[in-house]
Protein backbone atom coordinates (compact mmCIF):
# COMPACT_ATOMS: atom_id res chain seq x y z
CA UNK A 1 0.00 0.00 0.00
CA UNK A 2 3.18 2.34 0.90
CA UNK A 3 5.76 2.40 -2.04
CA UNK A 4 7.42 5.46 0.46
CA UNK A 5 8.06 5.43 4.05
CA UNK A 6 6.66 9.28 3.97
CA UNK A 7 3.70 7.79 3.04
CA UNK A 8 2.97 5.81 5.44
CA UNK A 9 3.33 8.50 7.51
CA UNK A 10 1.15 10.53 6.08
CA UNK A 11 -1.55 7.83 6.35
CA UNK A 12 -1.50 7.78 9.96
CA UNK A 13 -1.41 11.22 10.63
CA UNK A 14 -4.67 11.23 8.50
CA UNK A 15 -6.13 9.02 10.57
CA UNK A 16 -5.26 10.68 13.90
CA UNK A 17 -6.19 13.95 12.75
CA UNK A 18 -9.56 12.39 11.02
CA UNK A 19 -10.49 10.86 14.94
CA UNK A 20 -9.23 14.61 16.81
CA UNK A 21 -11.79 16.22 14.50
CA UNK A 22 -14.41 14.00 15.54
CA UNK A 23 -13.33 14.99 19.36
CA UNK A 24 -13.57 18.55 18.84
CA UNK A 25 -16.70 18.05 16.81
CA UNK A 26 -18.55 16.75 19.89
CA UNK A 27 -17.32 19.32 22.49
CA UNK A 28 -18.34 21.68 19.64
CA UNK A 29 -21.52 20.36 19.89
CA UNK A 30 -22.34 20.67 23.74
CA UNK A 31 -21.53 24.31 23.44
CA UNK A 32 -23.47 24.90 20.57
CA UNK A 33 -26.64 23.15 22.28
CA UNK A 34 -25.77 24.57 25.79
CA UNK A 35 -25.72 28.65 24.36
CA UNK A 36 -29.08 27.77 22.80
CA UNK A 37 -30.54 26.83 25.92
CA UNK A 38 -28.98 29.26 27.75
CA UNK A 39 -30.08 33.22 29.45
CA UNK A 40 -32.53 34.52 27.00
CA UNK A 41 -32.92 30.89 24.98
CA UNK A 42 -34.44 29.07 27.16
CA UNK A 43 -37.77 32.03 27.06
CA UNK A 44 -37.00 32.37 23.61
CA UNK A 45 -38.06 28.57 22.90
CA UNK A 46 -41.36 29.33 24.22
CA UNK A 47 -42.52 32.42 22.12
CA UNK A 48 -45.50 31.96 19.80
CA UNK A 49 -43.27 32.47 16.66
CA UNK A 50 -40.93 29.39 17.75
CA UNK A 51 -43.35 26.79 17.19
CA UNK A 52 -43.71 27.49 13.80
CA UNK A 53 -40.56 25.52 11.10
CA UNK A 54 -39.64 29.15 10.40
CA UNK A 55 -39.32 30.61 13.97
CA UNK A 56 -37.50 27.87 15.01
CA UNK A 57 -35.32 27.47 12.01
CA UNK A 58 -34.76 31.29 12.73
CA UNK A 59 -33.56 30.78 16.26
CA UNK A 60 -31.54 27.82 15.27
CA UNK A 61 -29.98 30.19 12.20
CA UNK A 62 -28.96 32.85 14.91
CA UNK A 63 -26.55 30.87 17.27
CA UNK A 64 -24.96 29.71 14.23
CA UNK A 65 -24.11 32.93 13.04
CA UNK A 66 -22.31 33.45 15.93
CA UNK A 67 -20.03 30.43 16.31
CA UNK A 68 -19.31 30.83 12.67
CA UNK A 69 -18.48 34.28 13.09
CA UNK A 70 -16.27 33.33 16.13
CA UNK A 71 -14.93 30.15 14.26
CA UNK A 72 -13.60 32.72 10.98
CA UNK A 73 -12.17 34.91 13.50
CA UNK A 74 -9.96 32.80 15.13
CA UNK A 75 -9.16 31.53 12.45
CA UNK A 76 -8.15 35.07 10.60
CA UNK A 77 -6.64 36.26 13.57
CA UNK A 78 -3.94 33.35 13.84
CA UNK A 79 -0.42 34.01 13.35
CA UNK A 80 -0.03 35.51 9.57
CA UNK A 81 -3.56 36.80 9.32
CA UNK A 82 -2.31 39.48 6.40
CA UNK A 83 -1.04 37.09 4.42
CA UNK A 84 -3.78 34.82 5.11
CA UNK A 85 -6.37 37.08 3.48
CA UNK A 86 -3.85 37.94 0.54
CA UNK A 87 -4.15 34.20 -0.24
CA UNK A 88 -8.34 34.19 0.50
CA UNK A 89 -8.61 37.01 -2.24
CA UNK A 90 -6.40 34.82 -4.68
CA UNK A 91 -8.19 32.01 -3.81
CA UNK A 92 -11.68 33.12 -4.24
CA UNK A 93 -10.61 33.75 -7.96
CA UNK A 94 -9.91 30.49 -9.03
CA UNK A 95 -11.85 27.58 -9.22
CA UNK A 96 -11.01 26.13 -5.67
CA UNK A 97 -12.23 28.81 -4.65
CA UNK A 98 -15.72 28.83 -6.02
CA UNK A 99 -15.65 24.90 -5.08
CA UNK A 100 -14.96 26.23 -1.75
CA UNK A 101 -18.21 28.98 -2.22
CA UNK A 102 -20.56 26.25 -2.42
CA UNK A 103 -18.65 23.80 -0.01
CA UNK A 104 -19.28 26.71 2.48
CA UNK A 105 -22.91 26.92 0.95
CA UNK A 106 -23.54 23.55 1.35
CA UNK A 107 -21.65 22.64 5.11
CA UNK A 108 -23.20 25.76 6.84
CA UNK A 109 -27.21 27.18 5.64
CA UNK A 110 -27.61 23.84 4.90
CA UNK A 111 -26.28 20.88 6.86
CA UNK A 112 -25.12 22.90 9.65
CA UNK A 113 -28.78 24.64 10.41
CA UNK A 114 -30.09 20.65 9.56
CA UNK A 115 -27.74 19.27 12.64
CA UNK A 116 -28.67 22.05 14.81
CA UNK A 117 -32.30 21.20 13.87
CA UNK A 118 -31.78 18.16 14.99
CA UNK A 119 -29.30 18.10 17.77
CA UNK A 120 -31.86 20.39 19.62
CA UNK A 121 -35.13 18.17 18.85
CA UNK A 122 -33.83 14.58 19.03
CA UNK A 123 -30.51 15.52 20.93
CA UNK A 124 -27.26 13.73 20.79
CA UNK A 125 -28.88 10.77 19.21
CA UNK A 126 -28.86 13.05 15.61
CA UNK A 127 -25.04 12.39 16.03
CA UNK A 128 -25.25 8.93 14.33
CA UNK A 129 -27.33 9.69 12.00
CA UNK A 130 -25.12 12.65 10.19
CA UNK A 131 -22.22 9.95 10.21
CA UNK A 132 -23.69 8.54 7.41
CA UNK A 133 -22.05 11.65 5.55
CA UNK A 134 -18.71 9.01 5.61
CA UNK A 135 -20.87 7.09 2.99
CA UNK A 136 -21.81 9.52 0.95
CA UNK A 137 -18.28 11.00 1.06
CA UNK A 138 -16.93 8.02 0.15
CA UNK A 139 -19.07 6.91 -2.88
CA UNK A 140 -18.93 10.68 -4.49
CA UNK A 141 -15.04 10.35 -3.90
CA UNK A 142 -15.14 7.44 -6.03
CA UNK A 143 -17.96 8.60 -8.62
CA UNK A 144 -16.65 12.27 -9.17
CA UNK A 145 -12.59 12.04 -8.01
CA UNK A 146 -12.15 8.25 -9.09
CA UNK A 147 -10.92 7.14 -5.50
CA UNK A 148 -10.50 3.52 -5.44
CA UNK A 149 -12.90 1.25 -2.89
CA UNK A 150 -11.77 -1.75 -2.09
CA UNK A 151 -14.66 -4.79 -1.33
CA UNK A 152 -13.25 -4.44 2.21
CA UNK A 153 -13.76 -0.71 2.28
CA UNK A 154 -16.97 -0.75 1.06
CA UNK A 155 -17.83 -3.94 3.43
CA UNK A 156 -16.40 -1.61 6.24
CA UNK A 157 -18.46 1.36 5.47
CA UNK A 158 -21.73 -1.16 5.46
CA UNK A 159 -21.02 -1.65 8.79
CA UNK A 160 -21.10 2.25 9.60
CA UNK A 161 -23.95 2.79 8.20
CA UNK A 162 -25.93 -0.28 9.57
CA UNK A 163 -25.14 0.93 13.09
CA UNK A 164 -26.14 4.85 12.10
CA UNK A 165 -29.25 3.07 10.88
CA UNK A 166 -29.69 0.92 14.26
CA UNK A 167 -29.18 3.42 16.31
CA UNK A 168 -31.70 6.62 15.09
CA UNK A 169 -34.18 3.11 14.54
CA UNK A 170 -33.61 2.51 18.10
CA UNK A 171 -34.14 5.99 19.65
CA UNK A 172 -37.05 6.74 16.94
CA UNK A 173 -39.13 4.22 19.60
CA UNK A 174 -38.66 6.73 22.65
CA UNK A 175 -40.82 9.17 23.02
CA UNK A 176 -38.47 12.02 23.40
CA UNK A 177 -37.13 11.39 20.09
CA UNK A 178 -38.07 13.85 17.32
CA UNK A 179 -38.72 12.05 14.23
CA UNK A 180 -38.41 15.38 12.10
CA UNK A 181 -34.82 16.36 14.09
CA UNK A 182 -34.34 12.48 13.15
CA UNK A 183 -35.17 12.71 9.04
CA UNK A 184 -33.75 16.72 8.64
CA UNK A 185 -30.50 15.43 10.22
CA UNK A 186 -29.92 13.07 6.93
CA UNK A 187 -30.03 16.70 5.25
CA UNK A 188 -26.97 17.47 7.45
CA UNK A 189 -25.66 14.27 6.19
CA UNK A 190 -25.69 14.67 2.74
CA UNK A 191 -24.48 18.11 2.85
CA UNK A 192 -21.54 17.26 5.01
CA UNK A 193 -20.72 14.23 2.93
CA UNK A 194 -19.89 16.78 -0.47
CA UNK A 195 -18.32 19.20 1.47
CA UNK A 196 -16.32 16.20 3.34
CA UNK A 197 -14.93 15.00 0.36
CA UNK A 198 -14.26 18.02 -2.06
CA UNK A 199 -12.77 19.90 1.47
CA UNK A 200 -10.16 17.11 1.46
CA UNK A 201 -9.27 16.82 -2.00
CA UNK A 202 -9.04 21.12 -1.88
CA UNK A 203 -7.04 21.66 1.11
CA UNK A 204 -4.36 18.98 -0.67
CA UNK A 205 -3.21 21.42 -2.53
CA UNK A 206 -4.15 25.12 -0.41
CA UNK A 207 -3.69 26.15 3.03
CA UNK A 208 -6.78 24.20 4.77
CA UNK A 209 -7.04 27.23 7.41
CA UNK A 210 -7.83 29.52 4.13
CA UNK A 211 -10.37 26.77 3.39
CA UNK A 212 -11.55 26.97 6.81
CA UNK A 213 -11.98 30.86 7.12
CA UNK A 214 -14.26 30.94 3.89
CA UNK A 215 -15.96 28.27 4.33
CA UNK A 216 -17.25 29.76 8.37
CA UNK A 217 -17.30 32.89 7.15
CA UNK A 218 -19.23 32.77 4.09
CA UNK A 219 -21.68 30.42 5.58
CA UNK A 220 -22.00 33.26 8.62
CA UNK A 221 -22.67 36.45 6.25
CA UNK A 222 -24.68 33.93 3.91
CA UNK A 223 -27.08 33.58 6.64
CA UNK A 224 -26.83 36.78 8.31
CA UNK A 225 -27.68 38.82 5.36
CA UNK A 226 -29.85 36.49 3.44
CA UNK A 227 -31.59 33.84 4.71
CA UNK A 228 -32.24 35.49 8.39
CA UNK A 229 -33.92 38.50 6.64
CA UNK A 230 -35.85 36.33 4.61
CA UNK A 231 -37.24 34.55 7.96
CA UNK A 232 -37.99 37.15 9.68
CA UNK A 233 -39.82 38.75 6.95
CA UNK A 234 -41.86 35.15 6.96
CA UNK A 235 -42.80 35.92 10.74
CA UNK A 236 -44.11 39.11 10.40
CA UNK A 237 -46.60 40.15 12.39
CA UNK A 238 -45.24 37.38 15.40
CA UNK A 239 -43.89 38.81 19.14
CA UNK A 240 -40.77 38.18 20.77
CA UNK A 241 -41.76 38.92 23.89
CA UNK A 242 -41.72 43.04 24.10
CA UNK A 243 -40.44 43.52 20.66
CA UNK A 244 -41.19 42.22 17.10
CA UNK A 245 -39.45 39.35 15.84
CA UNK A 246 -36.59 41.00 13.59
CA UNK A 247 -32.67 39.71 13.11
CA UNK A 248 -31.05 43.40 15.19
CA UNK A 249 -33.25 42.23 18.11
CA UNK A 250 -32.14 38.88 18.59
CA UNK A 251 -28.52 39.92 17.80
CA UNK A 252 -28.61 42.32 20.22
CA UNK A 253 -30.04 40.20 23.10
CA UNK A 254 -27.57 37.16 22.35
CA UNK A 255 -24.58 39.43 22.81
CA UNK A 256 -26.32 40.48 26.09
CA UNK A 257 -26.73 37.18 26.81
CA UNK A 258 -24.36 34.45 28.76
CA UNK A 259 -24.66 32.26 26.22
CA UNK A 260 -22.46 34.16 23.91
CA UNK A 261 -19.28 33.09 26.07
CA UNK A 262 -20.73 29.25 24.95
CA UNK A 263 -20.80 30.27 21.55
CA UNK A 264 -17.36 31.50 21.75
CA UNK A 265 -16.44 28.09 22.83
CA UNK A 266 -17.95 26.57 20.22
CA UNK A 267 -16.59 28.72 17.63
CA UNK A 268 -13.15 27.95 19.25
CA UNK A 269 -13.68 23.91 18.60
CA UNK A 270 -15.75 24.29 15.62
CA UNK A 271 -12.09 25.58 13.68
CA UNK A 272 -10.14 22.14 14.83
CA UNK A 273 -12.92 20.36 13.56
CA UNK A 274 -13.43 21.88 10.44
CA UNK A 275 -9.72 21.78 9.58
CA UNK A 276 -8.59 18.76 10.54
CA UNK A 277 -11.56 16.90 8.83
CA UNK A 278 -10.24 18.50 5.87
CA UNK A 279 -6.80 17.53 6.69
CA UNK A 280 -7.45 13.86 7.41
CA UNK A 281 -9.59 13.53 4.52
CA UNK A 282 -6.41 14.81 2.09
CA UNK A 283 -3.94 12.68 4.03
CA UNK A 284 -5.82 9.10 4.32
CA UNK A 285 -8.69 9.48 1.73
CA UNK A 286 -12.33 10.40 1.87
CA UNK A 287 -13.42 6.86 2.72
CA UNK A 288 -11.29 6.13 6.15
CA UNK A 289 -11.06 9.67 6.63
CA UNK A 290 -14.71 10.43 7.03
CA UNK A 291 -15.25 7.14 8.54
CA UNK A 292 -12.81 8.06 11.44
CA UNK A 293 -14.32 11.45 12.12
CA UNK A 294 -17.88 9.80 12.15
CA UNK A 295 -16.71 8.70 15.77
CA UNK A 296 -18.46 11.96 16.35
CA UNK A 297 -21.48 9.38 17.01
CA UNK A 298 -19.82 8.56 19.91
CA UNK A 299 -18.35 11.89 21.07
CA UNK A 300 -21.41 13.73 21.00
CA UNK A 301 -24.01 11.55 22.78
CA UNK A 302 -20.57 11.22 25.17
CA UNK A 303 -20.16 14.67 25.82
CA UNK A 304 -23.89 15.57 25.81
CA UNK A 305 -23.82 12.99 29.21
CA UNK A 306 -21.06 13.79 30.73
CA UNK A 307 -20.95 17.81 30.22
CA UNK A 308 -24.87 18.47 30.29
CA UNK A 309 -25.84 15.44 32.01
CA UNK A 310 -23.45 14.71 34.96
CA UNK A 311 -21.46 17.95 35.19
CA UNK A 312 -24.71 20.29 34.82
CA UNK A 313 -27.82 17.88 36.14
CA UNK A 314 -29.33 19.42 32.85
CA UNK A 315 -32.06 17.36 31.12
CA UNK A 316 -31.51 13.31 29.84
CA UNK A 317 -29.33 12.59 26.97
CA UNK A 318 -28.42 9.29 27.70
CA UNK A 319 -28.07 6.34 25.04
CA UNK A 320 -29.35 2.48 25.26
CA UNK A 321 -27.08 -0.35 25.83
CA UNK A 322 -28.18 -1.16 21.81
CA UNK A 323 -27.28 2.15 20.79
CA UNK A 324 -23.81 1.64 22.89
CA UNK A 325 -23.37 -1.30 20.68
CA UNK A 326 -24.16 0.08 17.65
CA UNK A 327 -21.19 2.59 18.60
CA UNK A 328 -18.53 -0.29 18.58
CA UNK A 329 -19.97 -1.62 15.60
CA UNK A 330 -19.08 1.83 13.61
CA UNK A 331 -15.87 1.36 15.01
CA UNK A 332 -15.11 -1.84 13.67
CA UNK A 333 -16.55 -0.90 10.10
CA UNK A 334 -13.66 2.52 10.71
CA UNK A 335 -10.92 -0.69 11.67
CA UNK A 336 -12.50 -2.80 8.88
CA UNK A 337 -12.15 0.30 6.15
CA UNK A 338 -8.60 1.46 7.12
CA UNK A 339 -7.35 -2.79 7.21
CA UNK A 340 -4.01 -3.55 7.84
CA UNK A 341 -1.38 -1.10 5.41
CA UNK A 342 1.82 -3.64 5.49
CA UNK A 343 -0.32 -6.52 4.37
CA UNK A 344 -2.26 -4.82 1.62
CA UNK A 345 1.15 -3.40 0.61
CA UNK A 346 2.53 -7.50 0.86
CA UNK A 347 -0.79 -8.50 -1.32
CA UNK A 348 -0.22 -5.90 -4.04
CA UNK A 349 3.77 -7.00 -4.32
CA UNK A 350 2.53 -10.75 -4.29
CA UNK A 351 0.13 -10.10 -7.34
CA UNK A 352 3.05 -8.35 -9.06
CA UNK A 353 5.44 -10.85 -8.88
CA UNK A 354 2.99 -13.58 -9.68
CA UNK A 355 2.39 -11.52 -13.36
Amino acid sequence: MFDRPHERKRFYKGIVLAVTSSITYGLFSVFLYLGENTGSWSDWWALPFAASAAGFLFLCMIGEVFVEFFAGLFVFLGPGFRERLVAVGKLLKSRNGLTMIGCAFLGGPVATTSYCIGLLTAGGVVAAITATCSVIGAAFGHFVFGQKLSPRMICGMMLCLLASVAISGTALFEERISFVGCAVSFIAALGWGIEGCVGGVITASVDGRIAVLIREWLAAFTELFLVLPLLGLALRGFSAGAADVSVLYFLGETLRSPGLALFLLAGFFAVPSCLLWYRGNALCGTALGMSCNSLYLFWVPFFMWLIVDVLLGFGDHSLSPLQWGMIFVDFLGILLIAGKPAAEKNRREGRNIEK
